[in-house]
């Protein structure tokens, strides 16, 4: 076995600061055990002479002697040894010395950054600092290290060893001696990667564990290791966790004892993963089952005040706490689907037992709920039967419960659509107004930017939006309570655009709307708005207006609503792809939901934007896998409007593809669209879908259809790369038809661009020919759009 000098590597990033740092000045060193402090220290003056103290060996009362070392560098190791009072007070002005004596360069090393009794003079003498980073190795670096091990690492391993080192020393130097013992024993072969590393991840915490936890005070380690079991936490989060008092004290001790909590924010810290997994284990050893448990019920208690019942659950389930999780279900199935958690918490929901959920009208009107979210029509008419035959045997306050959730079921159900709706709130709205039926919380958006198309689909009445206004839109405000603020307005304007409506009286009900909602309604309305409003600055090329409302709701629902922030940045993706912003597009994809991991048809939206993104990227198979899993839920859930649109776009994907099933697709899209006087829904896909439109229609038009072309040709004009797979040009503009093209969107004739040019309009004309091959575009309009999309003018 070669010793650690032989194998040491000098990581380039502290040696550059170490050469560039001034003369004589204060070094200061941090990192995590193992990280190469020592080691590089010794690299760095190994043919240079230094004296090396560890203020382990330093003595309270003695630390004045440091004053008599006669070297010109000295080095102080495990300064974060130095906890108590007394000793720091005795150690600074030593060091202070050192520091202002010119003839010694003073180097400190410590496991924490510099702590808060050395800031004073980190501020005056301005240190040197070499962070952890800096000690890590570079990619170059660990195939070195590992070279000097004498072994070769096959490249799936060594790419394995460097995500999971991060270029951390001790972890590589076990990863390589792990590798090497084995092929020495000549079983190297009969281990996986995994298994390889599984034990180098195991040896690491037992270093951790012999190394670094027996150097903390008792106190320390308990506050450590109770605070392994979550994640992240904040200052109430530690203070449930340990209960203790003095967290801000125990904190910044456990700063400058190592760098090994990471600050997420102002409130906000989190243990690092290796940490992390080996406190818990080290957890285990130390504490008894019951006290384990305690404090997994104490965090899932602190989320649950947090209205996190996810991580309260997972908290809960972990501290064996069957009636927490019971409770916490109950709670939650008292929300509609759009504030709850149902989908979230199907795992927990699910595993409950049927006689455990007969107890219950809450519960079981929530599994009645979620069979319904989940496709489970049978399931969820079980439950809803169970309820029903429940409630006839109730008598009071909780039969009024009972019928009242049921009453609630009738209207909310996704699965059974909108028949008999309006009888049916009607009935609400008499039984509400006599005070026997309390009806729940109960959305009509569910966190989706319409009404028509939200929590159920309201084609139907939008044939009838005037009459059903005016008959039954005050009952249908005054049952929905806060939900109710603004409803009819906003839902009229949105029938109103998606047929092609005047614009003026749209913006005014939009706005009468918004403001209804805003005093005293739900933020969820104002979303409804927002949407309407964003289509409309869309339609009519005001994009920027478009982009600036979406991002100033984002800003209020990240305090107010956060679970509409998904929804809001879906619509921001669509913004960018009619402005072909590339970049925007792709880091929106990347974060976008899985469709093959779990479909949830509450994620609809976000869904019918990936299938688009699919389309401009070539991915057929994909957009139509998606369309195909948003189908069976279309038709399942009785959503009209969504199966317009699926159908729309197979078209569009069909064209694209030469498929000449495009025809009979879109004529059903239509045709579905026509029946409605649905403008918005072909429109809006412009460019996409004008071929088609053109190549469909036949005969005389008629009114919807000369709207349809006109609201189309529109969009296509003001977004001609929508859709579009071309995020570059197909090959480079000369200089000439960079001019001409940077004139064109300066506003300039072609009268204009001849004379300053020189040239002739035929040649003009030529170049212009040559830029819209080029763009992919078949006007000058166009071209102007496309050149500042791609970023090609100024």
């Amino acid at each position: 076995m070669k010793d650690e000098a032989s194998l040491y590597i000098r990581p380039q990033s502290a040696a550059k600061k170490m050469k560039t740092a001034a003369r004589n000045q204060t070094i200061y060193i941090y990192g995590a055990s193992g990280s190469g402090k020592t080691s590089f220290i010794r690299s760095y003056f190994a043919n240079k002479q230094y004296q090396y103290v560890s203020i382990a060996d330093v003595r309270t009362d003695d630390a004045g002697r440091l004053r008599k070392i006669d070297a010109q560098v000295i080095v102080l190791d495990d300064l974060q040894l130095a906890a108590d009072t007394r000793f720091r007070e005795e150690l600074y002005p030593v060091i202070q010395e050192l520091i202002e004596n010119p003839d010694v360069q003073l180097i400190l090393i410590a496991r924490c950054r510099v702590p808060e009794w050395l800031m004073p003079l980190d501020i005056r003498y301005v240190f040197c600092t070499i962070e952890e980073q800096d000690l890590f190795f570079s990619n170059r670096e660990i195939a070195e290290y590992i070279s000097k091990w004498d072994i070769s690492v096959p490249k799936s391993l060594f790419d394995q060893i460097v995500l999971q080192s991060r270029g951390y020393p001790m972890w590589i130097r076990i990863a390589a001696m792990e590798y090497q013992r084995q092929n020495e024993n000549g079983t190297g072969q009969n281990l996986t990667d995994e298994e390889l590393l599984e034990r180098t991840r195991n040896h690491y915490w037992i270093y951790l564990e012999h190394y670094v936890y027996d150097q903390w005070n008792q106190e320390l380690q308990e506050f450590l290791m109770e605070l392994s079991i979550v994640e992240s936490f904040d200052m109430e989060l530690m203070q449930m966790l340990t209960r203790r008092n003095d967290v801000v004290r125990m904190l910044q001790q456990a700063v400058e004892t190592g760098n090994f909590l990471i600050q997420k924010d102002s409130n906000t810290w989190e243990q690092r993963r290796a940490m992390k997994c080996s406190l818990r284990i080290r957890l285990k050893k130390k504490y008894t089952t019951t006290q384990i448990n305690d404090l997994y019920n104490y965090a899932g208690h602190y989320y649950e005040m947090k209205n996190d019942y996810f991580n309260a659950l997972r908290m809960y389930e972990a501290g064996h706490s069957n009636e927490h999780i019971s409770a916490l279900l109950i709670s939650n199935a008292r929300q509609n689907p759009a504030s709850g958690h149902y989908y979230e918490l199907r795992k927990y929901y699910l595993a409950l037992p049927k006689e455990e959920i007969a107890k219950s009208t809450v519960l079981m009107t929530g599994m009645s709920m979620l069979q319904s979210l989940l496709m489970n029509e049978e399931e969820s008419e079980y439950w809803y039967e169970q309820l029903e035959k429940a409630a006839k045997k109730l008598k009071g306050s909780e039969k009024r419960e009972a019928d009242s959730k049921l009453l609630y079921l009738d209207i909310a159900l996704p699965h059974r659509g909108t028949i008999q709706m309006v009888s049916l709130l009607k009935r609400a709205n008499v039984l509400i107004g006599a005070r026997t039926a309390i009806l729940p919380e109960l959305s009509v958006t569910s966190n989706l930017p319409s009404m028509m198309n939200g929590g159920k689909d309201f084609c139907e009445w939008s044939k009838k939006d005037r009459e059903l206004a005016r008959t039954i839109g005050k009952p249908v405000e005054f049952i929905l309570g806060k939900y109710g603020k603004g409803l009819v307005d906003l839902a009229l304007a949105e029938s109103f655009f998606e047929k092609g409506g005047d614009a003026s009286e749209i913006a005014a009900l939009v706005q009468k709307g918004r403001m209804q909602a805003e005093a005293g309604g739900k933020v969820e309305q104002c979303f409804v708005a927002v949407g309407i409003l964003t289509k409309l600055h869309i339609l009519h090329n005001h994009m920027e207006n478009a982009v600036e409302l979406l991002q100033s709701f984002h800003r209020k629902a990240s305090t107010e609503a956060p679970q509409l922030l998904y929804n809001i940045e879906a619509l921001q993706c669509r913004c960018d792809m009619y402005c072909n912003k590339q970049e925007e597009v792709n880091r929106w994809y990347q974060v976008a939901p899985d469709e093959n991991h779990d479909f949830s048809g509450m994620e609809r939206l976000r869904y019918l934007t990936k299938v688009r993104i699919y389309i401009q990227m070539h991915r057929y198979s994909k957009a139509m896998g998606l369309l195909d899993q948003l189908s069976f839920y279309a038709e399942k859930m009785q959503r009209t409007y969504i199966l317009i649109e699926i159908q729309l776009l197979r078209a569009i994907l069909s064209f694209q593809k030469k498929n000449q099933e495009w025809s009979s697709e879109f004529a059903q899209a239509y045709e579905k669209a026509k029946e409605y006087h649905f403008v918005w829904v072909i429109a809006r896909e412009g460019i996409a879908v004008l071929p088609l439109l053109k190549a469909y229609r036949t005969g005389k038009p008629d009114e919807y259809d000369l709207a349809v072309m006109e609201m189309t040709a529109q969009m296509a004009q003001n977004y001609p790369l929508y859709m579009s797979h071309q995020s570059e040009l197909t090959e480079p503009l000369t200089r000439t038809e960079q001019q001409i093209l940077q004139m064109h969107c300066d506003g300039m004739s072609i009268p204009k661009i001849t004379e300053l040019l020189s040239i002739s309009t035929n040649t003009v004309k030529f170049h212009n020919s040559n830029i819209y091959r080029k763009l992919g575009v078949k006007s000058k309009s166009e071209a102007v759009t496309a050149a500042r999309q791609l970023g090609l003018v100024h």
